[in-house]
């Protein structure tokens, strides 16, 4: 018959199996990542202040900054100030010079709007960087991993800075699968 103590100490070493065997499981445990930032012109969070483009108005991107920028669809401008480096990307369907339902009216007088997203180059290693296909991760398991599965959005241009060696199990980029099985 087992003692208090005996008791005790088996129901300890339970917990730090179970723990152990619950972190385990968690890490082989294959999770989607989906690289959340966009560069598309249509999204209003990529725009100071949220001031996006009336017909008529200016265009100023960040002159020193690299840039990459979708136009996902079409837009009506008087002008655009590019920046030195970057790379504007048009869809199919977009045309420069027709509105777009997502523009506002023309104001009463042209404005200056600044193309100007929250990351210019968001990182591979920052979690904001992703969004997870199920529920909260451990801090540690909040960017994707050896045994997880990659997409870059095939929804246009996107730009991500990675500042080391990095391995997942597979990767998508636009509507091809690059992984242990597609050589």
């Amino acid at each position: 018959m087992l003692s208090f103590r005996g008791l005790q100490g088996l129901m300890r070493s339970m917990a730090i199996v179970l723990l152990i065997l619950t972190l385990e499981i968690e890490r082989v445990r294959s999770r989607v990542f989906t690289f959340a930032p966009s560069m598309r012109i249509s999204q209003l969070s990529n725009w100071l202040n949220q001031d996006y483009p009336c017909q008529g108005d200016t265009i100023v991107f960040e002159e020193n900054k690299k840039t990459v920028t979708f136009i996902d669809e079409s837009i009506q401008v008087s002008s655009v100030i590019l920046p030195h480096v970057g790379s504007l990307i048009f869809s199919d369907n977009s045309v420069l010079g027709e509105k777009s339902p997502w523009q506002c009216t023309r104001r009463k007088s042209p404005e200056k709007v600044f193309f100007q997203p929250e990351a210019i180059f968001p990182a591979f290693s920052d979690p904001a960087s992703w969004s997870v296909d199920d529920k909260p991760l451990l801090h540690m398991n909040m960017v994707p991993g050896p045994k997880d599965d990659v997409i870059f959005h095939d929804v246009g241009a996107f730009q991500i800075s990675i500042d080391d060696q990095v391995t997942v199990n597979t990767l998508k980029v636009s509507k091809d699968w690059v992984g242990p099985n597609t050589g």
